[in-house]
């Protein structure tokens, strides 16, 4: 696996990959999303599109997104925002993905509704994407 960091921000989006000697990676995609919202901030959008041109260079070939909640709202809306989070990063890096001339893209989107880190609300409202080779 090739990816290492591809960008980290003060601001609070952060992309941090995980190589590993398998052929699938963990990358932890920090999006704070805003309450109640599935929207990706054009900081989101810049660092999403590195991430997308890593993925085109080396070629990944599948892909899963599993999108979060923080634990404020009912378990059956928050699943279902959880699943828009991840709908909302996939169709980006598809778009970005299929612009580069790459088609060899398998994604699947995955909401798994409240994440409770304990640490920050809003640090709970991410997608982990998980991809291979």
């Amino acid at each position: 696996m090739a990816l290492n960091a591809i960008g980290t921000s003060s601001s609070g989006t952060a992309i941090v990959t995980l190589s590993a000697p398998s052929a699938t990676a963990r990358v932890f995609v920090r999006t704070n999303f805003a309450f109640d919202s599935f929207a990706l901030t054009t900081h989101d959008r810049r660092v999403l599109t590195k991430l997308a041109a890593r993925m085109v260079k080396d070629k990944i070939h599948s892909m899963t997104l599993i999108g979060y909640t923080d634990n404020l709202g009912s378990l059956r809306y928050n699943d279902v925002l959880s699943r828009e989070r991840a709908a909302s990063v996939g169709k980006f890096l598809m778009e970005r993905v299929l612009r580069l001339g790459y088609h060899g893209l398998n994604l699947h989107e995955v909401g798994r509704g409240i994440l409770t880190t304990g640490a920050n609300r809003s640090l709970d409202r991410t997608v982990i994407v998980s991809f291979g080779h």
